[in-house]
This record gives structure tokens, sequence and C-alpha cells, in this order.
């Protein structure tokens, strides 16, 4: 399915958008259900490695960003204003 990209970067759609008839000129073994896997939700939800973009893998590279932050800034901060 690869190999569908440049189509449908040329027809400024996404995958999901392209007509089954175009997505079977790669593979005849692709059906309907195709469409459950290649969503945009579905690609980025299934991304869940450190900095990948599904939302546990957000939400844990925020947590750690703020204690960073926290500990390297607002304390930084706090420190000073107390001199």
């Amino acid at each position: 399915l690869h190999d569908a990209l440049p189509i449908s970067e040329d027809k400024g759609v996404g995958l999901e958008d392209l007509p089954m008839a175009e997505i079977q000129q790669f593979s005849a073994v692709f059906q309907a259900d195709i469409y459950d896997y290649i969503s945009i939700d579905k690609c980025v939800a299934a991304r869940c490695t450190p900095g990948g973009p599904a939302l546990p893998a957000m939400e844990s590279a925020l947590k750690q960003a703020a204690g960073w932050l926290q500990e390297n800034v607002v304390n930084n901060i706090n420190s000073n204003a107390d001199k």
C-alpha cells in the first residue's frame, strides 16, 4: 500500500479516501476492511512508542517535559527570587 502514497498525495487526499479500485491496483488481496487499518486516527493511535504521536506517548512526553521544566526552570526562578 506504500506505493499508493504518491497517488493520494497527487490527489491531495489521504489513503483512506482513495477508491477501492485504486487501492486494488497494488494488490487484489485488499478488501473493504483495509479502510479500518489505514485511517489516520488508527495509524496515529498505533504509534505508542516514545516520541510517537499516540495519546499515551504524548501524555508521557508532556509529563516528562513538565517535570524537567519544574526542576530546571521554575526552581531556578524561585531560587533567584529568594536572593
